[in-house]
């Protein structure tokens, strides 16, 4: 629904299985039967934009949504702000030109539980700079608080780390139902894109939610607060040929052992939510689906004829520490020495992840599309036990008819 160029209203109605049976190893087919595997929580892509233009390219905007988020174009997920953390509650206000953009986000990323009663908020604000037609530049500061709204995290022009906030929240760790910490968590991110030229594109992104500098080392060499940081870079190439074009990328992530994680669960950068109908404690890092204590190597290639057909085929690695996994948000594992907070990636028994992917697509008429994908997945230390081989195929057919 449009309102001329002030408001735009949007929602997605779907029909699809909830999370718990899509994840069902037995589960064959994509039909939400019976009802216990029928998706209620819909819809999960949802906003409303409201705005105001000053000159063609020059305006202000505030958009109310349900759904994910996203900060960097990149192949397999985002180390800043992931769209693989879904069903986000979010406001957002952004002022932009052609050369500039300001944003201030409010996310609600956990609502309260029974054994959590407070939610958990994400506050960022960031600032988009462009030079030249050729240089991108963005940087993001972030803050979560597993507490009620705060009004004070609404200033656009206060730098939040100003505030020392972490001295205003209290609460138990993982480690110890008795020990007091900060329940509150720093997130810094940048992102660069570099197009020299049409049909090359370099990215870089940095993210951190922690870091011990020589003051704090020297001052507190005891101190068990670890490091926490990932890397995240790649390119994307495009050649135009005589008929349709090729397109490729290769990228690459690095993430340290406790990235995105913090003294409790309940204010680590989780996404934490319960289905209406399915799976409990549905959980999903904020930034690259890979988690903390992980390495990924992604590649690609794809060839396309538009409004005819197109066919790609990527391959994707990753080798997983004990601390990527989600399930140890459920144990103690924040480290209690020097030695713990000092570990590299990857902890304990590392699993290592093949994917060769396979997909092609056909546009049939003007209003109808075939698109067929194909899987295979080979898993060596499944689950981090040791010489463990899992592997798993996957092949959907769809149909996708335009109606306008």
């Amino acid at each position: 629904f449009n309102l001329g160029n002030y408001a735009t209203l949007a929602s997605e109605v779907t029909v699809a299985q909830n999370i718990e049976a899509k994840k069902d190893s037995k589960n064959y087919v994509n039909l939400p039967l019976p009802l216990s595997k029928f998706d209620v929580n819909f819809p999960h892509n949802t906003y409303g934009s409201f705005g105001i233009m000053f000159s063609e390219n020059t305006g202000i905007n505030f958009r109310i949504a349900r759904g994910f988020q996203s900060i960097g174009n990149t192949a397999t997920g985002s180390i800043v702000l992931s769209d693989y953390s879904t069903n986000e509650s979010y406001c957002e206000f952004s002022i932009f030109s052609p050369d500039f953009r300001y944003a201030l986000n409010v996310t609600e990323l956990n609502p309260p539980k029974k054994n959590n009663p407070d939610p958990a908020y994400m506050y960022l604000h960031r600032l988009e700079l462009k030079f030249f037609d050729k240089l991108t530049f963005t940087i993001l500061e972030g803050l979560l608080t597993n507490s009620p709204f705060e009004l004070r995290f609404l200033n656009p022009l206060m730098i939040w780390h100003g505030y020392a906030s972490w001295n205003d929240y209290y609460g138990n760790g993982n480690n110890s139902e008795e020990e007091i910490v900060n329940k509150e968590a720093s997130l810094l991110g940048i992102n660069i894109e570099f197009v020299p030229w049409n049909g090359l594109k370099f990215y870089f992104l940095y993210a951190m939610n922690q870091f011990q500098t020589s003051y704090e080392r020297e001052n507190w060499p005891d101190s068990a607060i670890p490091n926490a940081m990932a890397f995240q870079g790649g390119i994307e190439l495009a050649f135009p040929l005589s008929i349709g074009y090729l397109t490729g990328f290769l990228e690459g992530v690095y993430a340290t052992p406790y990235m995105y994680l913090m003294e409790g669960a309940d204010w680590s950068y989780v996404r934490n939510y319960d289905e209406s109908i399915g799976q409990d404690d549905v959980r999903q890092w904020v930034g690259t689906p890979f988690g903390p204590d992980s390495i990924s190597i992604a590649c690609g290639i794809e060839y396309k004829v538009p409004q005819k057909w197109q066919t790609s085929c990527s391959y994707v690695f990753s080798l997983q520490g004990e601390l990527s996994d989600l399930d140890v948000l459920d144990k103690d594992y924040w480290p209690t020495n020097v030695t713990e907070a000092s570990v590299k990636t990857p902890t304990g028994i590392p699993q290592f992840t093949h994917r060769i992917i396979i997909s092609s697509g056909w546009q049939i008429t003007k209003k109808l599309n075939l698109k067929t994908f194909m899987g295979y997945t080979i898993s060596d230390n499944n689950e981090h036990i040791e010489n463990h081989l899992e592997q798993g195929f996957e092949l959907t057919a769809s149909l996708k008819l335009n109606l306008l």
